[in-house]
């Protein structure tokens, strides 16, 4: 597992919430590539599609205020990336589902707000390439037929919209997604036709923070944990502490001191009389991610 060598001279670690679940993804910087790691219920999974050729450090990352699939799309050196399959792909080389939208095209053109207008009011210039603006975003995101059929149907009269808890959960995020999408690039979202973008700074982990998740993880109290009880979630557990730590400032003395918490090398008082910080911040970062562990 790369992240055991995190935040070495080599090796550059970089944490951000790409599904906004509470529990971050990590990226990996080393030898001129990155790799996007992310903790599934028990084991980690690679999802950069492989690596992001060309990145070599967190500069040449920036996160758009857009979504795809329910993941923040980012840019990765003059790249869009996108999530689709399970994975981060190129955007541009991703195939659209095929939808039939012989039902939806005339649905929205006749919806205000969509391609249509209210009664009396002149229908937008630009509502048939909306609509079909829509239809392309929901086949980017690989969306299905029938719950694409769906959205048809909730145009027309959602009252008799029929949809189990999962697949409304989908149905939700694809609307959103795609009339975000749409709205942008027609300009409809308060003039702004490009999301806006944000340099990735990644929270990078100082020195300090490869040891201690190295440490941290071999203990047998994390990994006995009820919530935690895998090598792999006591490592997505103790990374997501060091992510949280970064983000507070600590540099890699209080790591340092952390680590040594962890090991058993010092007791928590010589710790806290060398600096409390390294107590009270590691504490509130085990609590906060005890939180945000993926369910198994």
């Amino acid at each position: 597992m790369i992240l055991t060598g995190a935040a070495s001279a080599a090796v550059k670690v970089g944490s951000t919430d790409l599904d906004q679940d509470g529990f971050p993804e990590f990226f990996v910087f080393s030898g001129g590539e990155a790799k996007l790691l992310r903790l599934g219920k028990e084991k980690w999974t690679d999802i950069s599609g492989g690596s992001l050729d060309g990145v070599g450090l967190p500069t040449d990352i920036t996160l758009r205020d857009e979504w795809f699939n329910g993941f923040q799309i980012f840019r990765a050196s003059g790249e869009l990336r996108a999530f689709r399959d399970g994975v981060f792909v190129r955007r541009g080389e991703m195939a659209a589902a095929a939808l039939d939208a012989s039902r939806f095209s005339p649905a929205c053109l006749a919806s205000p707000g969509l391609g249509g207008a209210e009664e009396g009011e002149t229908p937008p210039a630009d509502g048939p390439d909306y609509c079909a603006c829509l239809v392309e975003e929901w086949g980017a995101r690989d969306a299905d037929q029938a719950l694409f059929d769906a959205w048809t149907q909730a145009i027309v009269d959602r009252s008799k919209l029929d949809l189990g808890e999962a697949e409304y959960d989908r149905f939700d995020l694809l609307i959103g997604e795609a009339q975000q999408s749409c709205d942008q690039r027609f300009g409809r979202d308060d003039g702004v036709t490009q999301p806006s973008t944000t340099p990735f700074d990644g929270s990078l982990m100082p020195v300090g923070a490869g040891p201690f998740i190295e440490t941290c993880a071999a203990q047998d109290f994390v990994i006995a944990n009820r919530k935690v009880g895998t090598a792999d979630r006591a490592l997505g557990l103790c990374a997501c502490m060091a992510a949280q730590m970064s983000v507070d400032g600590l540099h890699s003395g209080v790591f340092d001191l952390a680590t040594a918490l962890y090991s058993g090398d010092m007791s928590q008082e010589e710790v806290a009389e060398a600096d409390p910080l390294a107590v009270e911040k590691s504490d509130a970062a085990a609590a906060e991610c005890f939180k945000r562990l993926p369910v198994k």
